[in-house]
C-alpha cells in the first residue's frame, strides 16, 4: 500500500509549478499592458483630434472702438462679436435700448425660413399683395419691404415670432414694439450665422439678400435708398459685408436713427481662410459717413494683426 504523503508529493510539485507559471505570465501580462497602455498614451497625445480645426487669430478691437466713440458725437451702441472665436471682440453700451427701425425684419425672416425649410410654410403661397412667402423672405432683407415684413409676421403669429426672438437669446427684444439692443440683434446674427436649422442652399440664398442690394426708389427716400451706405462702405473689396440696415430720417446730416447690423467676412492670419465677425452699430443723430469709418478703421486693424 502506498501511504497518503506518498501519493500526495507528485500532487505537489505540479500545484507549483501551475502557479509558478502562472505568477511569470501574469507578470508578463501585466508589463504588455503597461507598455501598450504607455504607448497608447504617447499616440493619444502626439497625434492631434481630426476634429481641431485651425482658428484665425483672435483680434482685440476694443481700442479701435474706443477711439471711434470719443470722435463720434450722438447716441451709439456696439458690439463686435467674433463669430469664429465666439467672443465679443469689442462693446459700448452693448445694452442701450433703441428702436429698432428695420433691424426688426431679420427675426420674422430667420423664423420664416425655419418654417419653410420643415415644411410648415409654403414659399409659393401668397404673402403680400404680389409677392409669394419666398419673394417676401429676400425683400424683406434685400429692400427692406416692410409689406412683406408685417406679412410674414401675421402669417408665422406675432406671439411665435416674439418666443423665437427670446429663444435665440434676444432677451431684452420686443418684435412688434421695435425695441431692442446691439447684444440681441448680434445674438440673431449668430443663428444667421450658425444656421443649424437651414441647409446650406437656404443659407446662400440669405446672404445674397444680404450682400446684393442696389438702391432702389420707392418712395421712402430722398431719391434712391442706398442700404450700403453705411459698414459696407467703409470696408474695402478685400471684404464680403452682409448686411441690414434700418433707419428712420431726420433732418439736415443727421438721421434721427441709423442702424446696421452686418456679418463681414474680413481676410485672416489663415491663408483661404477669413476672418468672420457680426457687427451691430445702432445710433441716433449721426451721419452713416461715420458708421461706414468705423468699418474703415476695424478693417484696417484685421488686416494689420493678420500680415503681423
Amino acid at each position: 500500500m502506498v501511504s497518503r504523503a506518498h501519493q500526495s508529493t507528485p500532487l505537489i510539485f505540479v500545484g507549483v509549478a501551475i502557479l509558478s507559471f502562472a505568477a511569470c505570465f501574469g507578470i508578463s501580462a501585466l508589463i504588455t499592458s503597461e507598455d501598450e497602455g504607455e504607448s497608447a498614451s504617447l499616440n493619444t497625445e502626439s497625434t492631434p483630434t481630426e476634429d481641431a480645426v485651425e482658428k484665425p487669430d483672435f483680434v482685440d478691437l476694443q481700442s479701435t472702438l474706443d477711439e471711434w466713440v470719443s470722435s463720434t458725437s450722438g447716441t451709439k451702441g456696439v458690439v463686435i462679436y467674433d463669430l469664429d472665436s465666439e467672443r465679443v471682440a469689442a462693446e459700448y453700451r452693448p445694452d442701450a435700448d433703441f428702436n429698432t427701425a428695420s433691424l426688426y425684419k431679420l427675426f420674422p425672416v430667420y423664423l420664416g425660413y425655419i418654417k419653410v425649410e420643415n415644411g410648415e410654410l409654403d414659399s409659393s403661397a401668397k404673402a403680400a399683395s404680389g409677392y409669394t412667402v419666398g419673394k417676401c423672405l429676400d425683400l424683406a432683407i434685400r429692400e427692406s419691404n416692410s409689406t412683406c415684413a408685417e406679412s410674414l409676421i401675421q402669417l408665422l403669429g406675432p406671439r411665435q415670432v416674439q418666443k423665437a426672438a427670446e429663444a435665440w437669446g434676444a432677451k431684452n427684444t420686443n418684435v412688434k414694439g421695435l425695441q431692442s439692443t446691439p447684444e440681441d440683434i448680434v445674438k440673431v446674427l449668430q443663428k444667421y450665422y450658425q444656421h443649424s436649422e437651414l441647409s446650406d442652399e437656404t443659407y446662400t440664398k440669405i446672404l445674397d439678400s444680404m450682400l446684393e442690394q442696389p438702391p432702389i426708389n420707392n418712395g421712402l427716400c430722398d431719391g434712391p435708398c442706398d442700404w450700403r451706405q453705411g459698414l459696407p462702405n467703409g470696408f474695402s473689396n478685400q471684404s464680403k459685408v452682409y448686411n441690414k440696415v434700418g433707419w428712420e430720417h431726420g433732418d439736415g446730416n443727421y438721421w434721427n436713427l441709423y442702424h446696421d447690423a452686418a456679418i463681414v467676412e474680413t481676410p485672416s492670419n489663415l491663408e483661404n481662410t477669413p476672418h468672420h465677425y457680426a457687427i451691430v452699430v445702432m445710433t441716433s443723430k449721426i451721419n452713416p459717413t461715420k458708421i461706414a469709418a468705423l468699418g474703415e478703421k476695424i478693417e484696417k486693424k484685421v488686416l494689420d494683426s493678420a500680415h503681423n
